[in-house]
């Protein structure tokens, strides 16, 4: 059951992942001309850049999302309105959560949610030029895109970790057998092992990592 239960979870951050990445290339000719400012010309500059950037190694991967097969039919409206009411009603339990930090980094993230939402029901009513993001609305959905990257990351570090513990564990039990003996084991957790996967897109780091609450 555990297992099966990870699987569904993987499936709908891949599926997250998905939708957000779409809504952020959707929005394409918005950041080719939104106001990115820091407050350092450098640093400004350096921003854009990696936008830039950013956009053309999304670009080059095969789409895995099609709003269009979701966003259409008879009952749009109907779907469009459940989504709506859902969202009312997870923010409403956000705004009761004890904790500060958690409620602030989850309703971050669900903000992510809703300009990513809103991008994609625009661009479907070919409004995307009239669209409007405040910084806020920009920051969340750069921030969520970030923290749903950096945990399929972590979640291929996992599974190269699983891996390499399997293997040790098949050389250790090929020990005792007569062809075995003299086989060496590795060392499971060694240096290699245990670094932090690296983005290759710095716009994607941050010195927070994982998809969490907290």
């Amino acid at each position: 059951a555990c297992c099966a239960q990870g699987g569904e979870y993987l499936a709908n951050m891949y599926f997250t992942w998905s939708f957000v990445l779409r809504a952020v290339l959707k929005a394409a000719p918005l950041w080719q001309r939104y106001p990115f400012h820091t407050g350092n010309a450098t640093e400004t500059a350096q921003l854009q850049q990696q936008v830039h950037e950013l956009l053309q190694q999304a670009c080059a991967c095969p789409s895995t999302f099609d709003e269009d097969m979701l966003f259409q039919g008879p009952h749009y409206a109907a779907l469009k309105q459940q989504m709506l009411e859902r969202f009312a009603n997870i923010s409403a339990i956000m705004r009761c959560v004890g904790c500060e930090r958690c409620r602030f980094w989850g309703t971050l993230q669900f903000h992510g949610l809703d300009v990513a939402l809103r991008i994609l029901f625009s661009a479907q009513r070919d409004t995307l030029h009239g669209l409007h993001l405040s910084r806020n609305d920009v920051v969340a959905l750069f921030n969520l895109l970030e923290r749903l990257s950096s945990s399929l990351e972590y979640v291929q570090m996992f599974r190269d970790l699983l891996t390499l513990e399997q293997r040790r564990i098949a050389l250790n039990k090929l020990q005792v057998h007569p062809g075995g003996a003299g086989a060496t084991a590795p060392v499971f957790g060694d240096t290699d092992a245990r670094q932090t996967p690296k983005n290759n897109n710095p716009f994607l780091q941050s010195p927070q990592r994982g998809l969490r609450y907290g």
